[in-house]
């Protein structure tokens, strides 16, 4: 085997792995775009709405209902005083944005597609208060054309934790 040879060996040996490693890395990345915007619909409360509920279940008033006659590219903003609490250790209060196609039924959650996994608010062990404190979240998905509800869900990880969403503001657009 010539030098050259080896070196060329040696170079894609460790090419390969790396590029194995790149492509897990990017295979979470999710990717859309859009045109211009076309329509925004919002949605506020100050009035407090609490769970503690295990299951995500839809927060009163947040919901955007709409019609696309071709596939759009859809953004959805969530901002609201939180607060959750549990009775004894930690937990997480979870927030998720979704699409329900009204024709179907079928369901389907904004990216990125947490759902648990992202902890809009958590509990701190061994405190005697959570005060409310701001967060937000932004997520889109392309949909296709049909008849949708847009709706911000909450849940809690523990059924001992109350999960309190106040002064909340929702906001969807719709891009060409």
């Amino acid at each position: 085997m010539t030098r050259r040879s080896t070196l060329i060996s040696l170079v894609a040996a460790m090419v390969l792995p790396i590029s194995l490693i790149a492509t897990d890395a990017l295979s979470a990345v999710v990717a859309s775009t859009g045109g211009a915007l076309l329509r925004v619909d919002n949605r506020s409360d100050i009035t407090p709405s609490s769970t503690a509920s295990v299951a995500f279940v839809t927060l009163p008033g947040a919901a955007i209902n709409f019609s696309l006659s071709t596939g759009r590219l859809i953004k959805a903003r969530f901002t609201a005083a939180s607060k959750c609490v549990k009775f004894g250790s930690g937990s997480s209060c979870a927030v998720r944005i979704v699409a329900i196609n009204t024709g179907t039924s079928a369901i389907v959650e904004l990216h990125p597609q947490a759902g648990f996994g992202f902890a809009f608010d958590s509990d701190v062990t061994a405190t005697t208060d959570d005060f409310g404190e701001a967060h937000a979240m932004d997520r889109s998905l392309r949909l296709a054309a049909g008849n949708y509800s847009i709706r911000v869900q909450f849940a809690v990880t523990d059924t001992s934790t109350a999960f309190t969403l106040d002064d909340w503001h929702f906001s969807v657009e719709t891009f060409q």
